[in-house]
């Protein structure tokens, strides 16, 4: 896989802040070698061409990649899964103190929240809206936090930042959501190679609205029972 400029068809990202910008070439080296990982660990991927058309469709609008979250390793499996454009995670403030991985993520446009704080919540949601409005493809968990349960097909009750982000980001946005499973004992952090299913959903069009309470609870009850369904297919993906 040769590394590309800018996006994989050519184009050039937007101009990013310094905070926020974005090292291309370190991006897509590491995808490449994610493409290698799948290779040995049996990751299972069903929908990928929901996200080629998307990016060829869509090509100046932005999108919410929204995945149910269980495992560290859901990043690595939705990393395999995505050939089209770079993913913007929003991640907890943690991963930034630890050397090697705060350093990738930085230079692979990752920007931190800090979970407990009403403001960093705030500003990490304005920069989610900052990042649709300019067409890229932001990552954020409707759980919020890794989903705990030893049930593999449980979800954990969703958060409403997705809607609000939806709603608020001018123009329409897309809503990706994303099912993740792991075969029975391969995510309590075991060591050693893991089999995975990855079922990417058909996208929600949003356009801006009001975000009022109805609209956020319709859209997040809405991105529940699709996820609750995802994850159980990704499950038997993971197993098939």
């Amino acid at each position: 896989m040769t590394t590309p400029e800018g996006m994989p068809n050519g184009e050039s990202l937007p101009q990013q802040p310094p905070e926020l910008a974005v090292d291309v070439d370190r991006y897509w080296r590491v995808q490449a070698n994610l493409q290698r990982f799948m290779e040995v660990a049996d990751i299972r991927i069903e929908g990928s061409e929901v996200l080629s058309s998307l990016n060829e469709a869509a090509s100046e609008q932005g999108a919410i990649v929204a995945p149910t979250h269980s495992s560290w390793l859901d990043i690595i499996a939705l990393g395999v899964a995505n050939t089209e454009r770079p993913l913007r995670f929003m991640g907890k403030q943690e991963l930034w103190k630890l050397p090697y991985i705060g350093k990738l993520a930085r230079d692979v446009g990752a920007y931190s929240v800090d979970r407990t704080d009403e403001d960093s919540r705030r500003s990490a949601l304005e920069t989610s809206v900052s990042l649709i409005e300019q067409g890229e493809w932001v990552v954020m968990y409707p759980e919020g936090t890794r989903n705990k349960s030893h049930d593999r097909r449980s979800l954990g009750k969703l958060k409403t930042g997705v809607a609000r982000v939806a709603l608020q980001a001018s123009g329409n946005t897309f809503v990706v959501p994303v099912g993740l499973g792991y075969r029975r004992g391969m995510v309590r952090r075991r060591a050693g190679l893991f089999h995975a299913g990855v079922v990417i959903g058909e996208p929600l069009e949003i356009e801006q609205a009001d975000s009022t309470e109805d609209r956020v609870r319709d859209l997040t009850d809405h991105l529940d029972i699709t996820l609750s369904k995802l994850k159980n297919q990704a499950v038997d993906l993971a197993e098939s």
